[in-house]
């Protein structure tokens, strides 16, 4: 059979991926076939998702597993696909198929609580800069010539606001234009160059409350993904070396990566995150589940209770940075006023002498 050609279009968001492994949840539940499921999941889908289903189908059809499918056609992560994968040799594909939409659905979550989290002291930050810029270039170059005027030694700190403001006038525009090379440069620098990407990753871990925060988070995805594999089946070495390959902070990557030998050697999962410097919280619940016999589920705990130090985190970083970054207004509005009102002062006192 013939398969239809890959092709190039608007990708697979998280939202689309959990609502599409829900209706197929549903429709396999009530007893259809895999194909038949697929069939009704084409309907009421975006013109380009339609393809990828219609793509997804013939793939099933012509023998093939249902995880491979998605991996090529919906780009879902090789860790997902291998819950499905193990669901369809082993016979609990809704099972699976529930694990993998649950994950989505968790992992999308964390990160709209980190993203909105953040707009607010970013909408407050960007209104900062740009109230500030146009006071330096809009306020300032009308005063500057009142007070270069009055032929007096100005104060530093009106020279160097004097200063500032020629050089945003005069190239304000090149150093914009440098600072988006700039930018630019450094992204494309992070995408491609994996031990760039280490450095600042390395450097973010060790910046006070968000550098916690973000090791936090992937370990998050890495316990659900883990957990995941093990409730579906998976052995602990497979799963945990699946789990490590797919994380993409890497510093934490490296660590795990380390730790993955000894677990081959017969050291239990609970050691192996001990030394992997993991939040005792989790190592113990992770112990208590290599006892019981409820690993899978003990992790996933694990991850849910961490994901609410997440949030607790974010809180407490929230309500730190709004009123550092109205001290810091404070400041540079406070010092460009000083800046104006000194030599005024000056003036005044030499006057009454």
């Amino acid at each position: 059979m013939k398969f239809p050609k890959l092709h190039h279009h608007k990708n697979w968001n998280a939202r689309d991926k959990a609502i599409f492994f829900e209706r197929l949840e549903l429709y396999l539940t009530s007893g259809l076939a895999i194909d038949a499921a697929l069939k009704l999941c084409k309907v009421g889908v975006t013109k380009s998702h339609r393809v990828d289903v219609e793509a997804l189908i013939v793939h099933t059809e012509s023998g093939s597993l249902l995880s491979g499918g998605l991996v090529k056609y919906m780009k879902l992560s090789k860790t997902l696909a291998g819950i499905i994968s193990h669901g369809e040799t082993a016979g609990g594909l809704v099972s699976a198929i529930n694990t993998v939409r649950t994950s989505i659905e968790k992992q999308e979550e964390l990160t709209k609580k980190c993203v909105g989290a953040m707009i607010y002291p970013s909408v407050i930050g960007l209104f900062s800069i740009v109230f500030v810029l146009g006071l330096i270039r809009g306020v300032l170059p009308q005063i500057v010539p009142m007070l270069q005027g009055l032929h007096v030694k100005l104060p530093l700190l009106t020279r160097l606001m004097i200063y500032s403001s020629n050089v945003l006038v005069h190239a304000g525009l090149y150093i914009l234009i440098i600072l988006t090379v700039l930018i630019v440069a450094l992204f494309i620098t992070y995408r491609r160059n994996a031990p760039f990407r280490c450095f600042v990753q390395s450097v973010l871990c060790r910046v006070p409350l968000l550098g916690k925060l973000f090791r936090n988070f992937n370990i998050v995805i890495f316990l659900r993904s883990l957990g995941s594999l093990i409730d579906s089946g998976s052995s602990v070495f497979k799963a945990f070396s699946d789990s490590v390959f797919f994380i993409t902070f890497l510093p934490i990557k490296k660590t795990l990566a380390l730790r993955a030998e000894g677990l081959s050697r017969g050291l239990s999962l609970g050691n192996t995150l001990e030394k992997s410097q993991m939040e005792p919280y989790v190592v113990a619940l992770v112990t208590a589940g290599e006892l019981s016999g409820t690993l899978g589920v003990s992790i996933i705990r694990a991850a849910n209770i961490l994901d609410r130090d997440i949030e607790h985190s974010l809180k407490k970083l929230t309500s730190l940075i709004e009123p550092l970054m109205m001290i810091c207004l404070g400041v540079v509005v406070g010092s460009i006023a000083l800046s104006i009102l000194m030599p005024i002062y000056d003036i005044s006192k030499a006057l009454q002498h």
